[in-house]
């Protein structure tokens, strides 16, 4: 059994096969290990355990050139991998080698590198020399959606149906890639989409999303555009977004990484560089209109389906002219102070002990 590959995660140790542990359980029933590691990796989504392999692959790699082992690594190993990619990479890029590569060794049985106090401190180090700032995908917001015409296809049809249903579900790419009719229930009120799994969802417990509709804008109305989509593409059952080719529709599901492309497209239709958005712009996108309209963080969540405000936070896209009183409250605290000294000055007058108040 080979632990460290493109096909499985660290879950078994490679030990457990050799050495002192070849009296172990795994060593004695290989398939026994197979089916626990096949187990390890159905707790993480398709997505994450590809992040994973490339990552893995990015520091063997970096290990085979400098003739070191990768697994165990140590703390030397480790500082100065992650100072050879902090000079080309992103400090998030940066950080998220260091996490992945300290899980797969605890997975592997082994202590990580990357915990030690002198990979906190350089990591220090990386932030104040690069600056904390990441550069973020822009958020797509209403504009984006692309406006149908009399005669539209059914691919513009769809396309605006992904646009407006992502941004109001405030879903990712990869939620609303898999996304079946089955999961829409439509309402007196709009329509309830049901998440069955997400990225942070591994359990398949699910959520429910409600999703307004919006008569007084029918052009913005995920609600009809979805019916407007479904009725054109005769979809009645299976996958909600469909792929296309020349000759028409497919039944195959639309991909995670066609979503993505959906905005790019859109944003070039608008005048936009599509450089600056991706998948995730649609849920930047819904953040920062409510952030904007003056809707708390915990309101967000709740359609987002955040579990911590510092998250959230980070999608938050200022546009340059958000009028910074509405998210303010200076002006309810001046309100009240001033209410507060009214109500003392009147008190001291009706004593008669009236004091002058600047």
């Amino acid at each position: 059994m080979v632990p460290i590959s493109a096909e499985t995660s660290l879950a078994i140790p490679p030990s457990a096969t050799s050495g002192a542990d070849a009296l172990s359980v795994f060593a004695r029933n290989p398939e026994l290990a197979n089916e626990a590691n096949a187990l390890i990796d159905a707790a993480l989504s398709a997505s994450t355990r590809r992040a994973r392999r490339s990552d893995w692959e990015v520091f063997a790699n970096w290990c085979a050139l400098k003739g070191i082992q990768p697994l165990p690594a140590s703390v030397d190993t480790a500082l100065g991998f992650l100072t050879a990619q902090a000079k080309t990479k992103a400090l998030a890029t940066v950080l998220r080698y260091r996490a992945t590569l300290g899980k797969l060794h605890k997975l592997a049985g082994h202590p990580s590198p990357f915990s030690d106090a002198r990979c906190t401190e350089l990591l220090a180090g990386i932030r104040n020399r690069k600056g904390s700032a990441q550069d973020r995908k822009r958020a797509a917001t209403i504009d984006l959606a692309p406006a149908v015409e009399p005669g539209a296809d059914v691919i513009e049809l769809r396309n605006r149906a992904i646009m407006l249903l992502g941004l109001f579900t405030a879903c990712r790419r990869s939620e609303l890639s898999g996304l079946d009719v089955e999961d829409l229930t439509t309402v007196d009120e709009g329509m309830i989409v049901h998440l069955r799994k997400s990225k942070t969802d591994q359990e398949g417990v699910g959520r429910y999303i409600p999703v307004p509709r919006a008569d007084y804008a029918p052009e913005q109305c995920a609600v009809r555009a979805i019916k407007v989509w479904l009725d054109a593409s005769a979809t009645t059952s299976g996958p909600l977004f469909r792929s296309a080719r020349r000759q028409g529709l497919t039944t195959r599901r639309l991909s995670a990484r066609s979503i993505a492309d959906v905005v790019k497209q859109a944003a070039l239709a608008a005048g936009e560089d599509p450089a600056n958005y991706a998948g995730h712009s649609l849920r930047a996108g819904f953040v920062t209109l409510a952030w904007e309209a003056g809707f708390s963080l915990e309101a967000i969540m709740e359609q987002t389906g955040h579990k911590k405000a510092e998250t959230v936070r980070r999608y938050i896209r200022s546009s340059g002219h958000v009028n910074p009183f509405k998210r303010s409250a200076i002006a309810s605290i001046m309100q009240a102070a001033i209410e507060a000294l009214r109500a003392a000055r009147a008190r001291a007058e009706h004593k008669g002990e009236v004091t002058s108040v600047e």
